[in-house]
């Protein structure tokens, strides 16, 4: 069983409202030790004085990253995660540039925050479920599909025509047009041979909610 987590919360910019550290004094599995500025705040020891550094930052300036980076100098483990204010997938590379060993946007829930906490200090790298859903989205090229339009993208990369997807679907043909045609805006595909290639390049796109599978 896991022991609760001694935690150090840093906050340059005085943004861990009351109702801030009452989320994080209420969970259970944290122990919040003290919120301080900056690294001056902490003991000059051998051993890191808490089991995890959580910094709160909204990007207004490098003193986070800067942070982040000092700590990881001093004590090489835990590693510093980053808890964004201004969430944005891409930072998630800057903060672990820095020496951040993980990422959490504060509007995600507490429990991927302890989840990601316990990764880092067990040494491994982590970001909340959220950040990690928008990073794949744009490292991988991958668009918003509405249910159907994954339905159609899907019988159309298991080589049915348009007729026959209506059919499945319950949809006009011009209907079925209609969703290619916006799938091929959204994907940059210029043919159904393209789209359908789009498609299986993206595994994890299978499990979309509603997708239909032959036979269906």
């Amino acid at each position: 069983m896991d022991h609760p987590l001694t935690l150090f919360l840093f906050d340059s910019h005085a943004l861990a409202t009351p109702a801030v550290r009452a989320r994080l004094t209420a969970t259970p599995d944290l122990a919040l030790l003290a919120v301080a500025p900056d690294l001056a705040a902490l003991p000059d020891t051998a051993e890191p004085p808490a089991h995890a550094f959580l910094v709160l930052t909204d990007w207004r300036d490098g003193a986070p990253l800067t942070l982040a980076s000092a700590l990881r100098a001093r004590w090489p483990r835990p590693a510093p995660v980053i808890w964004s204010a201004q969430s944005h997938p891409l930072r998630l590379v800057a903060a672990l540039t820095a020496g951040a060993g993980g990422y959490v946007d504060v509007a995600a829930p507490l429990p991927d925050l302890l989840t990601v906490l316990r990764v880092v200090q067990r040494g491994g790298a982590a970001c909340c479920a959220p950040t990690a859903s928008q990073l794949r989205a744009r490292l991988f090229g991958c668009p918003h599909l509405t249910d159907r339009e994954a339905q159609v993208a899907a019988l159309i990369a298991a080589g049915y025509a348009n007729a026959t997807i209506a059919a499945i679907l319950g949809l006009t043909v011009r209907g079925v047009e209609a969703h290619v045609h916006r799938l091929c805006r959204k994907t940059g595909a210029r043919t159904r041979v393209d789209l359908a290639r789009w498609w299986l390049l993206r595994p994890w796109l299978c499990g979309t909610e509603g997708a239909v599978t032959e036979g269906a």
